[in-house]
């Protein structure tokens, strides 16, 4: 299997993971668990799971060069919950709908930091799945429906700035890999700094585990199930399968995949939430499909002429 392949095959994992997560959140908060709670749950779980991992596979992952510390605590305390306190601040005004496709506009944004700081080549198909890729989340997002730019407010401004936010924290992803920090490590340190913030600020480690226990102990084991599907599919497989993907492929084509979130987010809120497609979503889907089909297509052929190339050079 080709590596572009498999590089766009576990970053499409980890955002159908991912876009499990507003139904896991739902259903969370549906059971009784807080949305702070469930804010605090998602980096312990990825800390405490990351930690035990590298702990009893190779501990020495857990030492940094001073790059690499500042690299993983910018990223945990900083970018992390900046993501997180812009996205607030714009959804107070803001259709979440609108906000999602800035979000995942961050492509655009991250073409440009990659061909900057990496050296990346901003390719004609790329440019071509890109477009596609975003006309076909609006379509997914009912983004068309007349809602005027000045009725949002300040909110707007907060949900312009999401994209470049997104676009910088993929791109220290990339950085802090190429100083020698392990995915585990790098899973392990951002998500425990960013959850010491969460606990400072919103909730307590006391406060998530009486709820969370308290939640299981009403409800039984259908909330332990829930609970657990949360903590294994949009928390450990999307993570981890999003690091896989670094192993493969440039940022942009790993933000890319991520039009598989809204794409599993609109399939879960029909299977399980009673949300019903419009054609126009369906269309949509079809549409971030065939982008993703064609930038995996197109990869391939350029790592199939050149390693014949290099084979032929070989040769002579």
């Amino acid at each position: 299997m080709k590596k572009t392949t498999i590089g766009i095959l576990f970053g499409i994992a980890s955002y159908v993971a991912w876009g499990t997560n507003g139904t896991f959140f739902a259903t969370l908060l549906n059971i009784g668990i807080s949305d702070m709670a469930v804010v605090a749950l998602a980096p312990t779980i990825l800390w405490l799971f990351f930690g035990l991992k590298t702990l009893i596979t190779d501990k020495s992952q857990f030492k940094l060069s001073w790059k690499g510390f500042l690299f993983v605590l910018f990223a945990g305390t900083i970018m992390l919950n900046a993501q997180n306190i812009t996205y607030v601040k714009a959804v107070a005004t803001v259709p979440v709908a609108v906000i999602s496709i800035l979000m995942f506009s961050n492509v655009i944004i991250l073409s440009f930091l990659s061909k900057i700081c990496f050296g990346y080549k901003y390719t004609t198909h790329k440019i071509i799945a890109i477009i596609a890729s975003l006309f076909g989340v609006s379509l997914v997002l009912n983004l068309y429906s007349g809602v005027g730019f000045s009725s949002w407010g300040s909110g707007i401004w907060w949900a312009i700035v999401i994209p470049f936010v997104m676009a910088v924290n993929f791109t220290l992803i990339k950085y802090t890999l190429n100083e020698g920090v392990s995915m585990d490590a790098y899973l392990f340190y951002i998500n425990f700094f960013g959850a010491l913030v969460i606990y400072a600020t919103s909730s307590s480690p006391v406060a998530m585990v009486t709820n969370v226990f308290n939640v299981i102990s009403t409800n039984g084991i259908s909330a332990l199930i829930i609970i657990l599907g949360f903590a294994l599919i949009p928390c450990i497989i999307s993570y981890w399968a999003v690091m896989k993907a670094y192993d493969y492929i440039e940022p942009t084509y790993i933000s890319l995949c991520s039009a598989s979130d809204p794409v599993t987010a609109s399939i879960c809120g029909l299977i399980f939430l009673g949300q019903m497609l419009t054609i126009n979503q369906v269309v949509g889907i079809a549409v971030v499909i065939s982008a993703i089909i064609y930038i995996n297509y197109m990869e391939g052929k350029e790592e199939l002429a050149a390693s014949q190339g290099e084979a032929s050079l070989g040769a002579d």
